[in-house]
């Protein structure tokens, strides 16, 4: 029961994420299209942002639905998960007296058990676009397009690289927002002004996804590469493709773009945490 409790929590917390930052993303979306768009149609789209009118302003949240419903259930996962296998007996003993780095490890393997369970669980659900655009080119041409194929291995093309990201990324991910929750003296609403604990427990989240961005972002910047060249086949695998990048670009090559993606990145998972943590504590006061 305390399974699909945390699921749902985590499903509501996820929607509220995605809520808050898709208008972010609409915004981010603008110089993309400006950059492929002609001067004067690049430069109107940007104007356009930055002049929206009062009835206008609920475009913004176009499509949302269609992500949270991509989204929020592989959130419900990870929340429910990672409560799951910080309680099993067989994977953690019983700890009398754990220190803040045993715990730290608890937290950070059970976020990682969890992104990788989940991950396998909702992949082809993630990859449905993929496989979608693939099946209307089918319809079309009366021609499978290149790469598609129905069995199952096929819908778990890519799995290997990017649970790499996902065991980094939800490891530090839950395990730094956890540990610091032990050693955050305003966490307890009742010792301190709400306001001050809620602001408390979004810098602990904040924190928590800049430091897991930072430190997963290298998979990421080889997924997007490997994406690009594709058609060319510049590389074998994504070892291949780190070994090239390295020696050909420089290591800190690996982190291009981080600056804008924590932008992006950092304010939906830093609402999720929080708010998950704020809808539990009023379920078991309800309670």
């Amino acid at each position: 029961m305390d399974f699909w409790k945390d699921y749902l929590i985590g499903v509501i917390s996820g929607g509220i994420s995605k809520t808050f930052t898709t208008p972010i993303d609409a915004i981010m979306r603008v110089p993309r299209i400006a950059k492929t768009a002609q001067p004067r149609k690049g430069q109107q789209a940007i104007v356009n942002v930055l002049q929206i009118k009062a009835n206008e302003v609920s475009s913004l949240w176009r499509g949302n639905l269609i992500n949270m419903l991509r989204y929020c259930p592989i959130q419900g996962y990870y929340f429910a998960l990672k409560a799951a296998f910080k309680k099993n007996d067989i994977l953690y003993p019983h700890n009398p007296n754990p220190t803040i780095f045993y715990q730290f490890m608890v937290n950070t393997t059970s976020g990682s058990l969890a992104g990788f369970t989940s991950l396998a669980i909702m992949y082809p659900i993630i990859n449905g676009p993929y496989f979608a655009s693939g099946h209307y080119y089918y319809l079309k041409t009366d021609q499978p397009p290149p790469g598609l194929y129905n069995s199952i291995s096929s819908r778990y093309k890519g799995f290997t690289l990017t649970s790499i990201d996902v065991i980094i990324y939800r490891g530090l991910y839950f395990g730094i927002n956890d540990t610091l929750a032990i050693l955050n003296p305003y966490q307890n609403i009742s010792t301190c002004n709400s306001f001050i604990s809620l602001m408390s427990k979004y810098m602990q989240a904040h924190i928590s996804v800049h430091l897991a961005n930072t430190c997963s972002y290298p998979i990421h910047t080889i997924r997007k590469r490997l994406v690009m060249t594709s058609e060319k086949e510049m590389y074998k695998n994504g070892f291949d493709c780190l070994i090239k990048i390295i020696t050909k670009e420089g290591f800190f090559s690996l982190f291009h773009g981080i600056r804008i993606n924590q932008f992006r990145q950092n304010i939906g998972p830093s609402i999720g945490l929080v708010s998950f943590g704020e809808l539990q504590r009023l379920v078991a006061v309800e309670e």
